[in-house]
């Protein structure tokens, strides 16, 4: 008599059990994988800085999992998020780089958590899920958690039950970052309740001939760049256009949009992008070069910088 095995070659046997296999939850934006937390996150970030040496090589997904620091698949499966908000670049088929910011934000975190946090903001902030919970809480404030995590939801076009540990690591990115602020109360806009990170000294702002300077030393590596710092004012004219002494940039007044930021070695220029903001501005440096001082000692040759805006 033969066995009920050989009567039924394929059912598999008694014992064992049958391969679970898993249906893909739809999704309109790249998520990160709800099997592994916000902290697993910076920890991928951190082998990719290290196993690429710091970007010089693109390497695999596996290969910066070492079971330990980095847990098995978390790189691999969070490299199409990482890469979609602009921490990772995919090189060649399943090799990625760390972008710059990526290895600046992994550099400045070794030194101080708070100064990377605006670093890893200027990747967040511009993302889908950034600009709605900003609108969100335009509408009410605070909010409960929920809240949020129901709407980045809606706006993923996802299943909010199958899909509600990936939305909370979005919503751990918006905490880091500072765009959301955890409170007694819920959550609320961090533009005025995060604590300014500490600023960088950075040159005065300049787009034509002026008196030459002091000598000043660029920051050194692994801090904030100066175009994430917040700013210190000092000296401002009136008018549409700053320019100060600062120890950051020079931020647009709140509803102005419009704006064109200018960086060398030498100076730091924030402007509006009109031809008028630019001969207002002309005006505001000819001042700006009748007050300053004569040379310093060991001041640097005087030279020409340059810098324009769009129309």
């Amino acid at each position: 008599m033969q066995s009920q095995l050989e009567q039924n070659p394929e059912q598999p046997p008694p014992n064992e059990k049958a391969p679970v296999r898993r249906s893909r939850t739809p999704t309109r934006f790249p998520l990160p994988s709800e099997r592994f937390s916000f902290a697993a996150h910076l920890d991928v970030l951190a082998r990719f800085v290290n196993q690429s040496r710091n970007g010089a090589e693109a390497v695999a997904a596996p290969s910066v999992e070492d079971g330990q620091t980095v847990k098995r698949q978390s790189a691999s499966l969070n490299t199409g998020f990482l890469t979609s908000v602009g921490l990772l670049t995919e090189e060649s088929t399943g090799r990625f780089l760390p972008t710059e910011l990526a290895k600046q934000f992994v550099l400045t975190r070794t030194a101080s958590d708070e100064r990377a946090r605006p670093i890893l903001r200027s990747a967040i902030e511009p993302q889908w899920f950034a600009e709605g919970a900003k609108l969100l809480l335009q509408t009410k404030q605070p909010i409960a958690e929920d809240d949020l995590v129901t709407e980045l939801a809606l706006l993923a076009q996802t299943d909010r039950v199958k899909k509600e540990g990936a939305l909370r690591v979005l919503v751990e990115y918006l905490v880091y970052a500072g765009i959301v602020v955890r409170t007694d109360r819920g959550l609320v806009a961090g533009n005025s309740v995060m604590a300014p990170p500490i600023p960088v000294p950075v040159p005065i702002a300049l787009s034509m001939p002026v008196k030459d300077m002091a000598a000043w030393s660029p920051p050194e590596a692994g801090v904030v760049p100066a175009q994430l710092a917040t700013p210190t004012p000092t000296v401002a004219t009136p008018g549409p256009i700053s320019v100060r002494f600062a120890l950051g940039p020079l931020l647009a007044p709140p509803g102005i949009v419009e704006w064109k930021t200018l960086q060398t070695d030498n100076f730091v220029l924030k402007v509006r992008a009109s031809k008028a903001s630019l001969a207002s501005l002309r005006k505001h440096l000819a001042i700006l070069e009748e007050e300053l001082p004569e040379s310093a000692p060991g001041a640097p040759d005087k030279g020409r910088t340059e810098a324009s805006s769009a129309a």
